[in-house]
Order: structure tokens, then C-alpha cells, then sequence
């Protein structure tokens, strides 16, 4: 059985884990080698595009 601290740190681990995945790039919708614009899981969800997420040395406390 997981403590509360390892849990609400695997959930938080799996949360990443979702958001990188749902903000991957489909397929790109421009053009423009300088339009960055990419259709993502994430907008068929939220219609929007997911904030950005902090790089995983950052995140790890690791620099």
C-alpha cells in the first residue's frame, strides 16, 4: 500500500506524464516554417493549447 506522499507523488507524475502526451503535435496546421501552430490532443479536450510545461531539469529541482 502506497503512503499519502508516494501517492499524491505518483499522481502527480502521472499528471505530467498526461499533459506532455495531450500537448504532443498531431499534425502541423501551417505553412509557415515560423508558425508554430499544431493541431494536439490537448484541443480536441480544451480546445486550447496546454500551457507549457517546465523542462524536466527544472522540475526535478536539478539544474
Amino acid at each position: 500500500m502506497l503512503s499519502r506522499t508516494d501517492a499524491e507523488e505518483l499522481e502527480t507524475v502521472l499528471s505530467e506524464i498526461e499533459a506532455r502526451i495531450n500537448n504532443r503535435p498531431l499534425i502541423i496546421m501551417s505553412d509557415c516554417a515560423n508558425n508554430d501552430l499544431a493541431l494536439t490532443p490537448a484541443y480536441f479536450l480544451i480546445e486550447k493549447e496546454l500551457s507549457s510545461l517546465p523542462d524536466r531539469d527544472s522540475a526535478s529541482g536539478r539544474r
